[in-house]
């Protein structure tokens, strides 16, 4: 009963200051509100554990060297050693990275299905049983085993109709009869997002020095993340001692968390944004911390009486609590409100290579988080300025009440303190939105050295059987070419392995006639593409010539290097006298002949936009070897790009419909080059515009503060006003009066957030580019910006004061 009555009198006195308790609300809204959208974005995308039962001992096993990190793709020899060497993982499975492109055909319209090669134990390492039938078994997980197929939920019910009766039918996937064993559950997914699972079938060849596969293990119970660490460490020498040659130096064997491994790339923007809505929420804080201690100041009196009448100091602060928490209630459910409008919005800012765990939703979770906000938000906007009112002496209290004056010195100063405190973070989050937003409009501004306009992409599964050798896929690749560059509108069309700002594979490489052994190889980037893929991309060609329909098996071997790999290894040089063997110590897969560099071209940023272009080397797709064509095309589907006089419009259909005649295979769907430079920037845009959005709520809440501080402090200064005014003062002088009051605190915070921001700035360093995290350009803009709000912040009261008439100020005291 007692705090029913509580609630009622806070009731009570709340709706005696109707604008204060709305202005409350908002603020604590808007804080709350931010830090329940982010949360629930990143609760879905990074930070949910896995949908898999006790995802926790889910690892992934990698190669770790010194200095640069750990590396996910291992070789069948390493995978099959973890498999059979190593006792702390209950199940070990290796898999594709990334899913395959599988054609469906044999039913009414062909099409492409997303298919993940994984080994037997896959679904074991997961936690995870299939609705209907089972998953592979070790025999059918071996070469020449047979087809076999585990379905998707989904799939199941698009190509079936969910019948029960699936299990034993076949699928035709690339020509080859597949025997449905299996249908996962509805809520499984991998988080390559596949249709559909087969056997990967690892051939164990310790010559076969291709890194090609991930692999994932599950911990045995009781089993630490350390204790793995340590017997992956002696693993990887004894693998060292058995296999020769097959580690680098330095090398080491290592094991990381699965959903850390995930995740780790997006640490430093989530850590980014965190602090900032944690920023927002302080400002909130003091904001209301602000409005409740004015309130709460003009309360000395009734506080004194009730204090001079037997109320107990906790009976004070039991009732200021209420009035808090109401406030606070009321602005994290208006906050949740807000929270659940804005989370779409963030979605479609989120970088598509996020993962995501789960449908950001406001749920529990979240109310139980906006639940906690709200008594941060009670207690650290109120109680500290209420404690430090109610120990003041209840005489003194008593004599002030009859007389308007000043409040007291304490409260003034924790006030001022409070918007020195917004002021200061408001610079802060300012500056770093600043520097995201430079970042982003230099690398906006940066050749990707393609063309992306009026240029178009396209995919086709090459996993047929009857595409096993290079001068089929070349043949198939020519005839769809001239078929493409038939169409009005169609300037080049061309084909390649993996388009540009996307992960290449890495082979050594010797240059004929430089003295070299087998440890002193060096890797780089390698790529296979059809003779007009330059043209279609708008590459320049800056030295010699390109590819040609005469480059072929018959051929003498050539290559095209990058102006990055001509810089690097022929710097003295002239590049189109040099022969270079690639792939020589990979084993028999990957045997080759010297190939003559016969032209150079211009670079592409491959890595990032914001990352040098690396050295690459181009290879004819006609001359690719056999047994290398043989395996990337059960992995890597070819891609082609078609350049065009204009929008596609309509012939995009037109493009599509050739493709599909010329090779025989379903195509997929046309799409804008352009995309792949919206993807490079998709991470900073997302950084940017979130951290920006939170500093102008950070600015607004901040202007807020100071204009409530000046407003209160001109109200509290009446009678001193009235006094000026009668003996001189014009109101020049008056507007001046206030205005240097709100400035000083202004300055105060500039100087404090510029120190701040030198120091947390360093944090941004990993996302900017082109720009000085202590830029001062960006930092004297952003000085600027708040002083200039400041001012505006000021003016309506300064105005105020000078109308104040002293002859009524005088009267009233």
């Amino acid at each position: 009963m007692r705090i029913l009555h509580e609630i009622k009198f806070a009731v009570r006195t709340l709706r005696k200051s109707p604008a204060m308790s709305v202005t409350a609300i908002a603020v604590v809204a808007l804080g709350i509100g931010a830090n329940t959208a982010l949360f629930t974005v990143f609760d879905a995308v990074l930070l949910r554990p896995l949908p898999y039962p006790h995802s926790e001992r889910i690892v992934e096993l990698t190669r770790r060297f010194a200095g640069y990190g750990d590396v996910w793709s291992v070789t069948p020899t390493k995978f099959d050693f973890w498999r059979t060497e190593n006792h702390s993982f209950e199940a070990v499975a290796a898999q594709n990275y990334l899913p395959v492109l599988l054609n469906l055909t044999g039913r009414q319209e062909p099409e492409q299905l997303r298919g993940l090669p994984v080994t037997a134990d896959y679904f074991r390492v997961l936690g995870v049983t299939p609705a209907l039938g089972r998953t592979f078994s070790a025999a059918e997980d071996r070469p020449g085993s047979g087809h076999y197929v585990v379905l998707s939920h989904s799939l199941w019910g698009r190509l079936f109709s969910r019948q029960p009766g699936v299990l034993g039918q076949t699928l035709r996937l690339s020509d080859a009869p597949y025997t449905v064993i299996g249908v996962m559950p509805a809520d499984f997914d991998s988080p390559q997002h596949a249709d559909l699972w087969i056997p990967l079938a690892l051939a164990i060849d310790p010559a076969d020095l291709a890194n090609d596969y991930s692999v994932l293990a599950r911990l045995k119970p009781g089993m630490t993340l350390a204790s793995a660490q340590l017997e992956m460490h002696a693993a990887g020498e004894r693998f060292r001692s058995t296999f020769p040659g097959l580690m680098g130096v330095g090398e080491t064997d290592g094991v990381v968390n699965y959903h850390e491994f995930m995740v780790a790339g997006f640490r430093p923007a989530l850590l980014v944004l965190a602090g900032a809505v944690g920023f927002v929420l302080l400002i909130a804080c003091a904001n209301v911390a602000n409005l409740l201690l004015a309130q709460f100041t003009g309360r000395q009196h009734e506080m004194a009486v009730r204090r001079a009448l037997g109320a107990t100091l906790w009976t004070l602060i039991r009732q200021l609590l209420a009035e808090s928490l109401l406030l606070a209630g009321a602005g994290a459910a208006a906050g949740l409100l807000l929270a659940a409008s804005i989370v779409p919005l963030l979605m479609r800012l989120t970088p598509a290579a996020l993962p995501q765990f789960a449908t950001p939703s406001v749920d529990g979770r979240v109310i139980l988080l906006a639940a906690l906000l709200a008594l941060v938000v009670g207690a650290l906007s109120t109680i500290a300025p209420a404690v430090s009112r109610a120990h003041a002496p209840v005489s003194d209290a008593l004599r002030q009440a009859g007389t308007r004056t000043t409040e007291a010195a304490g409260s003034s100063r924790f006030r001022r303190a409070l918007v020195i405190a917004e002021v200061s973070i408001s610079f802060v989050m300012l500056a770093g939105a600043g520097l995201l937003g430079e970042t982003f409009l230099r690398l906006s501004r940066v050749d990707p050295g393609f063309a992306t306009r009026n240029v178009f992409t396209s995919q086709v599964s090459i996993t047929n059987q009857r595409f096993a050798k290079s001068q089929a896929v070349a043949d198939m690749t020519e005839r769809a070419a001239s078929r493409l560059e038939a169409l009005p509108g169609v300037l080049a069309a061309g084909a390649t392995d993996m388009l540009p700002m996307n992960s290449l594979y890495d082979l050594p490489f010797e240059i004929v006639g430089r003295p070299v052994d087998d440890t002193h190889t060096t890797d780089e980037r390698i790529r296979t593409v059809s003779p007009r893929y330059f043209m279609a991309l708008g590459v320049p060609i800056v030295a010699g010539r390109a590819f040609s329909a005469r480059d072929t098996k018959a051929s003498t071997p050539v290559l095209l290097v990058n102006q990055a790999f001509a810089e690097k290894y022929f710097p003295k040089s002239d590049p189109l006298r040099e022969q270079i063997l690639i792939g020589r110590v990979m084993g028999p897969r990957f045997a080759d002949n010297p190939r003559q560099i016969v032209g150079v071209v211009g670079n592409t940023r491959d890595l990032g936009l914001g990352v040098p272009a690396p050295a690459e080397m181009f290879v004819p797709l006609a001359q690719v070897p056999d047994a290398v064509m043989d395996g990337n095309r059960k992995e890597i589907p070819l891609n082609w790009v078609v350049r065009t006089s204009g929008e596609s419009g309509g012939l995009a259909v037109a493009m599509r419909h050739e493709m599909e005649s010329a090779t025989g295979l379903p195509a997929g769907e046309m799409m804008p080059l352009g995309g792949l430079v919206e993807d490079a920037l998709s991470r900073q845009r997302f950084s940017m515009v979130l951290l920006g959005i939170f500093a102008v709520v950070a600015l607004l809440l901040g202007s807020m503060g100071l204009y409530g501080v000046i407003a209160y402090s001109v109200a509290q200064r009446t009678r001193e006003i009235g006094i000026r005014c009668a003996v001189g003062a014009t109101p020049s002088d008056l507007v001046r009066l206030v205005l240097c009051d709100g400035m000083r605190l202004v300055l105060a915070g500039l100087g404090i957030g510029l120190a701040a921001s030198l120091w947390l700035s360093n944090f941004l360093r990993a996302l900017l580019y082109g720009v000085s995290p202590n830029d001062p350009v960006i930092l004297a803009g952003v000085g600027l910006l708040l002083a200039l709000t400041a001012v505006m912040a000021c003016v309506l009261p300064a105005r105020r004061a000078a109308r104040i008439d002293p002859v009524l100020a005088l009267r009233a005291e």
